[in-house]
């Protein structure tokens, strides 16, 4: 006879206190620079996540390091400059402004906020890239 599923632990709960609100904006990261030594940092480490590429490390890094990285930085590269702003990647710069703007229109959620950090400021809202448990941890 099958057992019951058992229901989840109640959480602690206080009376009186804002709960932890925060806004985290993520994306999968961008090149530093639109040049070929910056885009294949990049790609190695984003395409080293076994979280975008499931195929078994031992078969995978020869191949990112073999072809991949070789072959397809320097024609990456290219196509990043083709939109490069003056301020930087257009990923990162419109991930920099969402962030401006929900940091002015989550303000009246955050007041009263309990949660702060080690330089004793709350962080309502905050950004990461790559999107990695540790970054995530490191922006809450």
């Amino acid at each position: 006879m099958p057992s019951a599923a058992r229901s989840p632990a109640p959480q602690a709960h206080t009376h009186g206190q804002a709960p932890v609100t925060a806004v985290l904006l993520c994306n999968l990261g961008t090149p530093e620079a639109p040049t070929p030594a910056a885009v294949r940092r990049y790609l190695a480490e984003f395409l080293s996540d076994p979280r975008v590429v499931e195929i078994p490390r031992a078969a995978w890094l020869p191949i990112l390091y073999g072809l991949i990285l070789p072959l397809r930085s320097a024609k990456s590269a290219a196509k990043y400059a083709t939109i490069w702003t003056p301020d930087g990647s257009p990923l990162k710069v419109g991930t920099i402004q969402s962030k401006r703007s929900s940091i002015s229109c989550a303000q009246p959620a955050f007041r009263g906020s309990s949660r702060s950090h080690s330089r004793g400021a709350p962080r309502p809202v905050n950004m990461t890239a790559p999107l990695t448990p540790r970054m995530i941890a490191t922006c809450l």
